[in-house]
């Protein structure tokens, strides 16, 4: 799913950070107009946001992944490229190339 499409989809979408166990909300309609309505959040990763520290870089050191939750009743499920999600891109691209 490309981020319009799980923005349509009204999907909840977190950034949880191992290092310093924060989970944040992440804003998709914020995160389609900085990267685009056809970006692919499947396997992506981006350094934590958070503060922790009084040094001149105050971020925390960790990687956070990207979970998604499609329902109000579903659970939280990592975002990893798996082989079916890369499949499942390239199908995508080749009927979008097709058209």
């Amino acid at each position: 799913m490309t981020l319009a499409e799980m923005h349509a989809q009204r999907w909840t979408v977190t950034a949880d950070c191992p290092a310093c166990r924060t989970r944040t909300h992440v804003d998709l309609s914020a995160l389609r107009r900085l990267l685009g309505d056809d970006y692919v959040l499947w396997g992506k990763t981006s350094r934590c946001k958070v503060w922790v520290r009084w040094t001149l870089d105050r971020r925390c050191e960790g990687q956070v992944t990207f979970l998604a939750q499609s329902s109000q009743t579903g659970s939280l499920v990592a975002l990893k490229m798996t082989g079916e999600v890369r499949d499942a891109l390239r199908l995508k691209s080749q009927a979008q190339h097709m058209r």
